[in-house]
């Protein structure tokens, strides 16, 4: 264990974190095949797998994922940086971004230096436009004007969430009706509503799981990403559909995982492509350990019921 930790450490390459004024700039941002082999799924269909990597120390540890309309990856990092890339097509097919821009977070005071306030573990956006971030380690929620943009405001937390620790929120999902939903990693508690208005639920992963990640599918059902890790069997991943009403009472959703081998993924979206079909991307969070794990982009397409 000693030497695993040694190793873990060494791969770890150092990030210093942004400089005061430091904005957005151009990255180049590299995208390449990744051969995995899928067992057959009645519901996802793979349509392309790309490892992502950048010269830069700053890129990685991305942890919440949104696209917008026009095609265009914004993430955000352990690390407190956003990343920006459109994405590229072949005959329809996603083959690797282009325009790549990271640059740091900011804060009601400015430029985040601290590591343990540029935490991010999700973003999602709202109906006006805006986005919702959600901080681990000094836990918060943080609305901003949109990917990439100003600080806007500081929304009240829900009560029993440890302010101080790394047991916050890792899925979280917009509502059409302005509510948010919620999901504590740690221990299943699920909160829906508002910034300071919210009603706790719970919902039960799968032994040894907890919710990474979360998305609102353009039907409405919500798509969680439960994931597990042991040293023994590495990182384990479920995607399960669960209605709103089945949330809100406690009951199961649909186990819909394919055979992959994933890595440890942290962000989810999904949207209505061209052709009416629910698209999903999923990405991974490498823990700045480049030469042990990766940074996974994922694309399926959800087959209708």
């Amino acid at each position: 264990m000693v030497l695993l930790a040694l190793l873990l450490a060494a791969c770890a390459q150092e990030d210093r974190g942004p400089r005061p004024g430091e904005g957005a700039a151009p990255l180049a941002l590299i995208a390449r095949p990744l051969d995995l082999r899928p067992g057959t799924t009645d519901r996802l269909e793979l349509t392309a797998a790309l490892v992502l990597s950048a010269g830069d120390v700053r890129f990685g540890g991305w942890s919440g994922l949104t696209r917008t309309s026009a095609g265009t990856l914004h993430a955000v990092s352990d690390r407190g940086w956003w990343v920006a890339a459109t994405e590229q097509r072949q005959n329809g097919q996603l083959v690797g971004f282009t325009a790549a821009t990271l640059g740091p977070m900011t804060g009601p005071e400015g430029t985040l230096s601290a590591v343990r306030w540029r935490d991010a573990e999700e973003l999602t956006p709202l109906s006006d436009g805006s986005v919702l971030v959600a901080f681990e380690t000094e836990a918060r929620l943080w609305q901003y004007a949109g990917p990439g943009g100003a600080w806007q405001a500081e929304w009240v937390l829900p009560p029993g969430i440890e302010r101080h620790s790394n047991r916050g929120i890792e899925g979280m999902a917009a509502l059409p009706d302005g509510r948010v939903v919620l999901f504590s990693e740690d221990d299943g508690r699920v909160w829906i509503g508002r910034s300071g208005d919210w009603r706790l639920h719970h919902y039960q992963p799968a032994p040894e799981h907890g919710v990474s990640a979360a998305t609102l599918l353009p039907d409405g059902r919500l798509l969680l990403v439960e994931r597990g890790f042991s040293p023994w069997r590495g990182w384990r991943v479920r995607l399960v559909l669960i209605r709103l009403a089945d949330l809100e009472a406690g009951q199961p959703g649909e186990d819909i995982t394919p055979a992959l081998g994933f890595d440890n993924i942290e962000g989810v979206t999904a949207w209505r492509d061209a052709d009416g079909r629910i698209r999903l991307w999923l990405i991974s969070d490498d823990n700045y350990r480049r030469m042990v794990q990766q940074t996974q982009l994922l694309e399926f397409v959800l087959r209708q019921d």
